[in-house]
């Protein structure tokens, strides 16, 4: 491998690598659908398989110009797809996480891209001889040139990596923080049910709520009417998890219940009425 060659195989990477930040950073940073499909593309059908074939034929021996591009967009899709249905299999198919998954591709096979030239370009030049003392001369000079060259190409590849995966990480924590407030459930499900069902006027009910929200929180729960002295409730929940209280009805009086946030008692979640039943 020539230095022209690594050297454009450097730039190819690095190219690929940035790509892939940009895009990223467009479909973390904002939720427009044509931002989201202009950048989604690339990172489906073209960044993913450039990195693969970039490291699996760095040299570009085997693959060139228009079949190196087929291979590129098929690798693409086919590591897409595996990703998803690994994902999809652990129960993680989110968007974040397959942002995350697809950076990780990428960064993963751009790294080994450059070890492997970065050896390559090493034995190449541990294995030539000079043939003579004048020869060896410029060899050497050559040899530090070159050594020269790899060592400033690759301090600055470092400084770049290290500030593309500080600002993908920014944006991702971002997306993480937004999403929670935009893409995702958050609320809770209250309910008040005669026991059993089917007696309106039954002298016991059930009180119940379900956290929907993306992480544990913590309900206040205030119940009054016919109950006689109102009560309230204080309940932490996972989320998917549900909680149920049974009561004493008066009667066939009209029972109220509402849900809260503990940190914002003030502001109602849910309010749930069980009427009277008409006669």
């Amino acid at each position: 491998m020539t230095v022209g060659t690594s050297r454009f195989i450097w730039r190819s990477n690095t190219l690929v690598l940035f790509a892939t930040v940009l895009c990223l950073l467009a479909v973390t940073l904002q939720r427009l659908t044509v931002v989201d499909i202009v950048a989604g593309i690339p990172l489906i059908l073209y960044l993913p398989g450039a990195a693969l074939i970039s490291f699996v034929d760095y040299s570009g021996r085997h693959l060139q110009h228009l079949e190196r591009q087929v291979w590129v967009v098929a690798s693409s899709i086919g590591l897409s797809i595996l990703g998803g249905f690994l994902l999809n299999v652990t129960g993680g198919l989110t968007r974040t996480h397959w942002l995350f998954l697809i950076y990780a591709v990428v960064t993963v096979l751009s790294l080994a891209g450059w070890l492997r030239q970065w050896r390559e370009v090493d034995d190449e030049a541990g294995a030539t001889q000079p043939a003579t003392g004048v020869t060896s001369t410029l060899e050497s000079d050559a040899r530090q040139d070159s050594g020269r060259f790899r060592f400033r190409f690759s301090l600055r590849e470092v400084i770049l990596f290290s500030t593309a995966l500080e600002v993908v990480a920014a944006a991702l924590v971002l997306s993480v923080n937004s999403e929670s407030s935009t893409s995702r459930e958050n609320f809770v499900q209250s309910w008040i049910v005669t026991r059993p069902v089917n007696d309106v006027a039954s002298s016991s009910i059930q009180v119940g709520i379900r956290n929907y929200m993306d992480d544990r929180r913590t309900f206040v729960v205030h119940v009054s009417g016919g109950i006689g002295k109102a009560s309230t409730y204080r309940v932490a929940l996972e989320p998917g998890r549900s909680w149920v209280k049974y009561l004493s009805r008066y009667g066939d009086s009209s029972v109220t219940s509402t849900v809260a946030l503990a940190s914002q008692p003030t502001v109602i979640l849910s309010t749930v009425y069980l009427a009277t039943p008409v006669p």
